[in-house]
C-alpha cells in the first residue's frame, strides 16, 4: 500500500525525521529518501518545516523578555545567593554575547547582499 505524500509529510514533521517517518509509515528509508528527492515532494517538507520552526521561534520569542527580566532580578535581589546570583550574571553574559555576535553577522550579511545587489544592478 502506497502511503499519500501528505502522510508521509505528517511523519516526517512529526516522528523525527526519515528514521521515524519510515517505521511509522510501514516503509524503508531509502523509500522516503527516493520521495524526498522529488523536487515537488521536498519543496513542500521544506516549506512545512520551515513554518514549524518559525512558529516554534516566535513562541520562544515571547519569554525571552520575561527570562531576562527574571535573571536580572536574581541578579539584583539582595536574597539571591550569591552562588545563584553567579549563575545568572553568566546565563545573562553568555546570551548577551551571542546576541551581539549573531547581530554582528546578521549586518555583515546583510553588507554583503547589499554589494551583491548594487554588483548585479551595474552589470545589467
Amino acid at each position: 500500500m502506497k502511503i499519500s505524500d501528505e502522510r508521509l509529510l505528517e511523519l516526517l514533521l512529526s516522528c523525527g525525521g526519515v528514521s521515524g517517518a519510515a517505521k511509522a509509515a510501514g516503509m524503508t528509508e531509502r523509500a522516503v529518501y527516493s520521495r524526498l528527492s522529488k523536487t515537488e515532494f521536498r519543496r513542500r517538507y521544506d516549506e512545512n518545516r520551515a513554518a514549524i520552526l518559525e512558529n516554534g521561534v516566535a513562541i520562544l520569542g515571547d519569554g525571552v523578555a520575561d527570562a531576562a527580566a527574571f535573571l536580572h532580578t536574581v541578579v539584583t535581589d539582595e536574597m539571591s545567593p550569591i552562588a545563584l546570583k553567579i549563575q545568572a550574571s553568566d546565563a545573562i553574559l553568555r546570551h548577551n554575547l551571542r546576541y551581539v555576535e549573531l547581530a554582528n553577522i546578521q549586518r555583515r550579511v546583510e553588507e554583503v547582499e547589499r554589494r551583491l545587489d548594487e554588483a548585479e544592478s551595474d552589470g545589467e
